[in-house]
């Protein structure tokens, strides 16, 4: 897998998930502003808490990438981003959790938790299914399913290394 590729998918996952948690007020859903809110994290530093945001998406970009394409039981692409955009969020949920409970956020704005959990449900699930559109599945030997096409043989061709 070219490195090249992980990082376009990822970031462009992670922009277009931010642009859909930006406009989230414009469909009745609370702003979730994830540059400040991590941004606490750095001593009230917004544009930390952007480049924290987008680190944060290339790297759950991997696992999905390296191990989570292969094993999410969906012959769909989309559907195999969308439910591991699921288990990001479920992920996201328990380490915002974590870190609330150490009195980082406790400033933060937090009365409309509800709406910010079923917002986040959604833009992870968007995410999700972005990167899941970058990839094909390798099957377990390595190699990706040719498309069908009836003027070429119907030989499956190798995949290129992961690493």
């Amino acid at each position: 897998m070219k490195p090249s590729k992980i990082l376009t998918a990822s970031l462009t996952a992670t922009a277009i998930m931010t642009l859909f948690m930006l406009l989230a007020q414009f469909v009745v859903l609370p702003t979730i502003d994830t540059g400040t809110l991590l941004g606490t994290l750095f001593g009230g530093n917004r544009y930390a808490g952007w480049i924290v945001h987008f680190f944060i998406g290339i790297l759950m970009a991997l696992p999905y990438v390296f191990f989570f394409n292969k094993w999410i039981p969906a012959e769909n692409k989309y559907l195999r981003g969308t439910l591991y955009g699921i288990l990001v969020f479920v992920f996201s949920e328990i380490v915002f959790f974590a870190i609330n409970l150490l009195g980082y956020f406790n400033s933060f704005d937090l009365k409309n938790m509800a709406m910010m959990v079923v917002g986040n449900a959604v833009i992870y699930m968007i995410y999700g299914t972005i990167l899941g559109a970058f990839f094909e599945r390798a099957g377990a030997d390595g190699f990706e399913e040719a498309k069908h096409n009836p003027t070429t043989s119907s030989r499956r061709e190798p995949v290129k290394s992961r690493v």
